[in-house]
């Protein structure tokens, strides 16, 4: 569990360093935005730096960082959703514009709510 261990900044990234590239790639495919990855990553890294204390010795660190990484993206893309206020949608077979058929934010939020946990993650 937690320990008061010293933090050795060269073992952490000898252990963080190959590990990047791999973290980015976890990133850019849950948000689909170079950027937004390399934010995740700088701020999952740091995360990792920050609780390197509750690390247990002898556990996967590769699994436990990348973890860190997935849960920065999960945390983005709950935050994100709000974003969407109008969503494009074309009823197939309508007779309206296109502009006439969007979808308004709440309804998007509405129908959101509405998936399960496991469809919404």
């Amino acid at each position: 569990m937690a320990s008061d261990r010293p933090i050795d900044e060269a073992a952490f990234l000898s252990l963080i360093h190959p590990l990047v590239a791999v973290a980015h790639r976890l990133a850019h495919g849950l948000l689909r935005s170079p950027s937004e990855a390399e934010d995740i990553v700088q701020e999952a890294t740091l995360k990792a730096w920050a609780k390197i204390g509750r690390f247990e010795i002898g556990s996967d660190f590769k699994a436990w960082y990348l973890t860190i990484v997935a849960n920065e993206c999960r945390q983005t893309l709950r935050s994100a959703w709000w974003r969407v206020i109008r969503v494009p949608f074309v009823e197939r077979g309508s007779s309206r514009p296109p502009q006439d058929q969007v979808v308004a934010g709440d309804e998007v939020r509405r129908a959101f709510d509405r998936l399960s946990y496991d469809h919404r993650s």
